[in-house]
């Protein structure tokens, strides 16, 4: 960071933007450096001249040689000696990363179409996905005996090998340079996969991989291997000529690399000036061997046993995760296995280096050849535990299924200061770390898999038998026996010792609790009480087995309603009442608000914004998800007072403001909610997220939609009579809800919101240098100076229209319910395959609340000629419908934050975008042109006199175009942004 980025790089031109874009442990720096890897075995002087590729003729001498070498590689792996079969090959390690199981799911389909088609697979097994894949390719060997070979092992792999194939199968879903395509390439193997990091640049056929959704890159692989199948001979043998003369120099690499040092250096002692390192800071006595008689003498430690993943807890795990003994079991600290950033999966990914397949040590597990696979998932699973003590790939589980944190996953209470934790960060959830002790060591779940196997067609291999989908619904069966059984186990704890729901639960002595620890318990085992520190932590207190006990509340809140935990629902209506402050006037009666009222209300806002984000980031979470409903109440109680009796009504403006204040100060928190819900379900997928934030805006619509209504009817007494006394049987109700909404999270939210978020090292620098959130925040500046003076003039417009108030209702219904609900299914369905297609659509709709804004307060609606009588419900139907587009953009931006940034870049996001919204505001009041009512913005069209031409009409008001332009710079923005720096960007 102090060196300006200069020395950091990427190993492919690619790979280190798509890194800078994807890591916010990598957002202080500037940029990435892009420094190629070379070809090991390319030593040879750089080229005088550059070779064209026309010139380039098919090497007859080698080509001659393929039919000998495709022979000799058919009889090693005991499959039909064929010369015109189409030899795939896979090497590598079997893992997620490298794209394994995407073999195992398509090769059943294509298979029985194209008979030329043999495969083999060779590779040492790393993960879940490599262990199902080596099942699945198991039974396509008994299946298609003479086209299939499969060897799950690490083993010595002879040269013909990678001279006789035809092609090489890569489709990983992440790659930083790619050697094994480079080494395929040389022996003639031309590469059949994914162009993304460093592949794609060896001749071959490379599809482009806009999602990392299994679903999409199946389509591709299967198009691209079709693709490849079609090609002639004589192309072939000119692509593989090609790849012969391919280039990739280590004095090339060499030269870059000693530049690429010589900057950082430079750049760092300028930087550094006089406390730059130099030769006066030398004893003189120069550097100094280690000698025979040094005391370094490292302790010979025996081979790692086998973890008995049953017998010891999650906390254990991760305490050995640190290099201690854990659990007093004598095993060496085993770190927890990495999980991508936005997977909805969490099984066990673990790296082995490239060239560790092709090894053959006797001693390695795999070193000998098995006499079947009747033991192999025995072997793979004892190879599995083993394979623990290496640091996880931080390429595995990259795909976007997650905001993330969706919201992509990201947990606030991992460390951002390395890759390894962003990437493992949704584990840092309580329910998530559960999901880590997912390894199937047992293999019950692989026992099933293979049994089902027995049954596998062309179909159901990309459906039901599909690697990755049957791992999700196996994680998520085991997800939720594990919540079931902490649950219970709580249960259990509270009823045997009489503890009260009421109260702080007292801890548990000697109860058994099975749930994950939280991340603040996470320390060393030990008889010491001192390893807790309570300083961060607000909840219960562990009990003598270091684990906190859930109380009644607690387990009622974790309760499911429709796939959604207690607490989650109420989140989503502190976020629903939180859609604007002005929504408290309605309430009274008052659907406008003057000058100094507005400003007054704008800066309380501001000061409560600030107040929540700084309690948020030195407090744990629970404070500030439960506070806002102690304001929400009192809002709901003081608007309601003078509706008791005729004596408060002269009190009535300042009880109105009061309430407004107090309901300000509770929506200024409702970035918090949209933020913080679902903390604990961090790695769920980018649809399980989209519908969520579409239920959410959809009831904010309808809730917007009655307070209008009880507004207008309101507004149309007489002013000097007190409001009806029914109103105290509402809103009082609403008031005593409130308080019990806040006391249940106060008291019944998980652990995970009772810790401080961690101090996060040049927070500011990360969250400003992504380009995403400066746009987020002028686009802020762009819509609330326009679009902020009429809005109250457009929604009154919704209650205003000539027709009955029944029709009104049918229609809101229609349009904010069913038909907000078809195209939330369609989108969400569609954000299966594409985790972009939702964030894109919304932003490719264009201004549609300029439009409504339009529809609405320019007397467009009021009168449609051709439509007579229908001409009222025609304009409201519009209006309607512009406002669905309208929430449907909303739900978009808001995904767009989700998949680019970390949850605590989400909230700052949100927090600095209130603050300049109360400026725009206020600045729009008293400043825009349509400060009060449409003004030139949206002028009257009923005005225009068509005799003048276009002089007279609406649009010859310069602020209607400036309007109109700053909300389609707003799109264009997000278009160009949002792909640079999406999180789960391939």
């Amino acid at each position: 960071v102090h060196q300006k980025s200069i020395g950091v790089a990427g190993v492919s031109d690619k790979y280190g933007k798509r890194s800078w874009a994807r890591y916010p442990a990598l957002w202080t720096l500037k940029h990435v450096d892009s420094l190629p890897n070379p070809d090991p075995s390319d030593i040879a002087a750089l080229d005088e001249e550059k070779i064209d590729v026309k010139d380039i003729q098919i090497d007859s001498a080698a080509e001659a040689q393929r039919p000998e070498h495709k022979r000799q590689a058919q009889e090693w792996a005991g499959i039909a000696q064929d010369p015109n079969a189409d030899l795939f090959v896979f090497v590598g390690r079997w893992s997620k990363q490298k794209g394994v199981d995407l073999i195992a799911d398509i090769m059943p389909t294509l298979l029985p179409k194209k008979t030329s088609i043999q495969i083999i697979c060779v590779g040492p097994v790393i993960d879940l996905y490599g262990r199902f894949a080596a099942e699945k390719l198991a039974r396509l060997m008994e299946i298609y005996p003479d086209r299939v070979y499969s060897k799950p092992e690490f083993t010595a792999l002879p040269p013909f090998l990678f001279s006789g194939a035809d092609f090489a199968l890569i489709p990983s879903r992440d790659e930083p340079f790619g050697l094994v395509a480079v080494e395929f390439g040389r022996k003639g193997a031309l590469g059949v996969g994914s162009r993304l990091g460093g592949l794609g640049l060896m001749p071959g056929w490379w599809f482009p991989v806009e999602s990392s959704s299994t679903q999409h890159m199946l389509s591709q692989f299967g198009k691209t291997i079709k693709l490849a199948l079609k090609s002639t001979e004589e192309e072939r043998a000119i692509l593989r000529a090609r790849s012969a003369v391919q280039r990739f120099p280590v004095v090339e690499w060499r030269q870059k690399t000693e530049d690429f040092h010589r900057r950082s250096i430079t750049t760092s002692r300028q930087i550094a000036g006089n406390n730059a390192f130099s030769e006066a800071d030398c004893d003189g006595s120069g550097a100094r061997p280690i000698g025979m008689d040094s005391d370094w003498t490292p302790e010979q430690k025996g081979e790692l046993q086998e973890p008995d993943w049953d017998a010891r807890s999650v906390r254990s795990t991760a305490s050995r995760s640190n290099g201690q003994l854990g659990g007093g079991n004598g095993y060496l600290g085993v770190p927890r296995p990495n999980h991508g950033p936005h997977s909805s999966t969490s099984s066990f990914q673990s790296d082995v280096s490239e060239d560790e397949y092709r090894s053959n040590n006797p001693n390695s597990p795999y070193g000998q050849p098995q006499a079947g696979y009747g033991n192999f998932l025995n072997k793979a699973n004892k190879q599995i535990a083993k394979d623990q003590r290496h640091m996880g790939d931080p390429f595995l589980d990259g795909a976007p299924q997650t905001p993330t944190r969706p919201f992509g996953g990201h947990s606030r209470v991992s460390s951002v200061e390395s890759i390894a934790s962003i990437v493992d960060e949704h584990n840092a959830s309580p329910l998530n770390k559960a999901i880590a002790s997912f390894t199937d060591e047992n293999g019950d779940v692989a026992q099933s898999f293979v049994q089902k196997l027995q049954l596998l067609t062309a179909d159901n291999s990309k459906g039901e038998l599909s690697i990755e989908r049957y791992l999700q619904k196996s994680e998520e069966a085991f997800f939720d026996k594990v919540k079931k059984e902490k649950m219970n186990s709580s249960a259990a704890s509270i009823r045997s010792h009489r503890e009260s729901v009421w109260g702080t639960p007292s801890p548990s002595i000697g109860g058994y609790d099975s749930r994950p620890a939280s991340p603040s318990f996470m320390g060393h085992q030990s008889n010491s009480s001192n390893y807790f520190d309570t300083k961060d932590y607000s909840g219960p207190l562990p009990n003598d087995n270091n684990e906190a006990t859930m109380t009644r509340l607690q387990i009622a809140m974790q309760r499911e309603i429709g796939g959604w935990p207690l607490y989650t629902i109420i989140m989503a209506l502190g976020q629903m009442l939180g859609a604007t402050s002005f929504q408290i006037t309605l309430l009274s009666g008052q659907s406008w608000q003057g000058n100094l009222q507005l400003y007054v209300l704008s800066g309380v806002f501001f000061v409560a914004s600030v107040v929540w984000y700084t309690l948020f980031r030195m407090k744990p979470s629970v404070y500030v998800l439960s506070i806002p409903w102690l304001f929400y109440a009192l809002a709901f109680f003081v608007v309601a007072i003078p509706s008791i009796h005729p004596v408060f009504l002269p009190a009535q403006k300042a009880l109105t403001s009061a309430a407004t204040w107090c309901y300000a100060v509770a929506s200024a928190a409702a970035f918090l909610y949209f933020g913080l819900n679902f903390g604990e379900e961090a790695g769920a997928a980018t649809e399980v997220w989209s519908m969520r934030a579409c239920i959410v805006q959809g009831s904010q619509q309808i809730w917007v939609a009655a307070l209008w209504y009880w507004g207008s009817e309101l507004a149309n007494q007489a002013k000097t009579t007190a409001p009806p006394w029914w109103i105290v049987l509402i809103l009082w109700p609403l008031a005593i809800i409130s308080l019990g909404f806040g006391y249940c999270l106060q008291w019944g939210l998980p652990d995970y919101y009772r810790q401080v978020p961690p101090a996060v090292p040049n927070f500011m620098a990360t969250l400003f240098r992504r380009k995403i959130v400066l746009w987020f925040l002028a686009s802020e500046i762009l819509r609330d100076y326009w679009l902020s003076g009429p809005y109250g003039r457009n929604w009154s417009f919704l209650w205003a229209t000539p027709i009955p108030k029944g029709a009104i209702l049918a229609l809101i219904i229609v349009f904010f319910v069913f038909v907000w609900a078809i195209l939330m299914y369609i989108l969400t369905k569609f954000a299966k395959v594409h985790t972009w297609f939702l964030p894109v659509f919304a932003v490719g709709l264009g201004a549609p609340r300029w439009c409504q804004m339009l529809w609405g307060t320019s007397s467009l609606a009021l009168y449609i000629p051709w439509a007579g009588n229908a001409g009222p419900y025609l304009g409201l139907s519009l209006w309607l419908w512009l406002g669905v587009l309208d929430a449907i953009q909303g739900v978009g931006l808001g995904m767009i934050l989700l998949q680019t940034l970390s949850r605590l870049h989400v909230c700052a996001t949100l927090a600095f975008a209130q603050l300049i919204g109360c400026i725009c505001v206020a600045v729009a009041r008293a400043t825009a042109p349509n400060r009060i009512g449409p003004g030139n913005v949206f002028p009257d069209a009923s005005s225009w006199d068509f005799d003048q031409g276009l002089s007279g009409s609406p649009m010859a008001n310069w602020p209607f175009w400036i309007a109109l332009s700053c909300q389609l710079i707003i799109v264009f923005g997000y278009f160009w942004f949002y792909r640079k720096e999406q999180l789960s960007r391939p």
